[in-house]
């Protein structure tokens, strides 16, 4: 029960960092003091990776003022990059994850005082992933970041390798690593979850960050060709490949090209086989490297748009994600262009997936009361002047062009 009240308050949390991080006006600049916390950060969830990785370490007494002095600092650094003023938000990303990631460290921080060791491990291992999920959106920050403490990576397993190199910009080494980790028979047969999980992330590194298809095309190809992964696995990776090659053909032609609408094209493409399909990833995380791009412009006149698109990836990517990103996007678009067609479609959007994930809504809505009341205020914010007139972003293409 206790664990339960800790999400929900934890999301809730979420609601209340929000409304104090979107600020005008916004920016896509870096400070000094957002890095510095970064850094302190990351020695922090470094020094307890080892430790986290290992249950009876964690529950080892002779540990526990150690465990105890580096979750306080993932706290600390974590909440100083929340409340930073000066932290970049043009792109909704980056306040949605620095809310998750400080409330992932404080779960791990209370769940540990609590003696739940199982809970503190549990939101620790989560905390690599949001890290991975904003360095890796677009070909943005420092590359092979250089780290002083590496040496005790390898008290690590391969995916938490992965996962911590993808975490702290060392992408080369990831990349190199993951390699090696798509075509170990072993760790797949023992742990083909884990397996996919941190291939997908180094994918999503490959394409938005290195944009390099070849490299895309080699690990892929070591998916196909490990005997021991799942079969429903290697023909997704069939699927990817198929889309690197052609991604390769269209790379001369991409040059110059509208962004905006080539990243519409790819997430249509991509929608063809139904939503969520893995088939698409590749397609989507092109589209999403593009969107997060072109998010940092936050005067384009796309930028509304920009958003819709930018949750639509999001929930086709929602593994990759870890959480409601999506839902914050459409949020986003509503609150920048209020009471217009592209606000009633972002709310469309935004009311399919909270009901997605939120499927007892209807059932016992009294108990999702603060979920019907959030729901509610972004309906108003929604509606149009005329309700019963046909919206055209309901019609039909060819509707639209002839005019019917």
């Amino acid at each position: 029960m206790i664990r339960v009240l800790g999400i929900a308050a934890a999301v809730i949390a979420i609601d209340l960092i929000f409304t104090g991080c979107v600020t005008e006006p916004k920016s896509a600049k870096v400070e000094e003091k957002w890095i510095s916390n970064m850094h302190r950060l990351s020695a922090a969830h470094l020094s307890l990776l080892p430790i986290a990785a290992d249950g009876r370490k964690f529950a080892d007494p002779n540990e526990h003022e150690q465990i105890k002095r580096q979750l306080k600092q993932m706290v600390d650094a974590s909440t100083a990059i929340v409340n930073d003023n000066k932290a970049p938000n043009a792109d909704p990303i980056i306040a949605f994850t620095a809310a998750q990631l400080a409330n992932e460290t404080r779960q791990a921080y209370a769940a540990f005082e609590m003696n739940d060791l199982q809970w503190s491990r549990f939101a620790l291992n989560r905390v690599s992933s949001q890290c991975i999920n904003c360095h890796t959106r677009a070909d943005r920050g420092n590359k092979d970041f250089e780290i002083s403490w590496s040496s005790q990576i390898s008290a690590l397993n391969s995916v938490q390798t992965v996962e911590y190199l993808l975490a702290n910009r060392r992408y080369q080494s990831a990349y190199t690593k993951a390699l090696q980790l798509a075509s170990d028979t072993d760790f797949v047969s023992k742990d083909p979850r884990s397996w996919v999980l941190a291939i997908e992330k180094t994918l999503g590194m490959v394409v938005r960050v290195n944009k390099d298809p070849s490299q895309a095309q080699r690990l892929t190809e070591a998916m196909m060709n490990n005997k021991s992964a799942p079969f429903y696995v290697r023909r997704n990776a069939g699927a990817w490949l198929r889309d690197i090659q052609a991604w390769k053909k269209e790379a001369p032609s991409v040059r110059g090209r509208d962004k905006f609408k080539y990243a519409v094209q790819l997430v249509d493409r991509g929608q063809k086989f139904g939503p969520r399909n893995p088939a698409s990833m590749i397609r989507f995380l092109r589209a999403s490297g593009m969107l997060h791009e072109l998010l940092e412009n936050t005067k384009s006149p796309q930028y509304g748009e920009t958003l819709l698109y930018a949750g639509i990836v999001a929930d086709s990517l929602r593994e990759l994600n870890l959480g409601f990103l999506d839902q914050y996007y459409y949020e986003t678009c509503i609150n920048h262009e209020p009471h217009s067609e592209l606000a009633e479609r972002c709310y469309s959007h935004l009311e399919t997936s909270v009901h997605d994930m939120n499927p007892f809504t209807e059932l016992d809505p009294e108990n999702e009361s603060l979920l019907v009341a959030r729901l509610a205020d972004f309906r108003k914010l929604a509606e149009v002047k005329d309700p019963l007139s046909d919206p055209r972003w309901m019609r039909r293409s060819w509707e639209v062009e002839f005019g019917e």
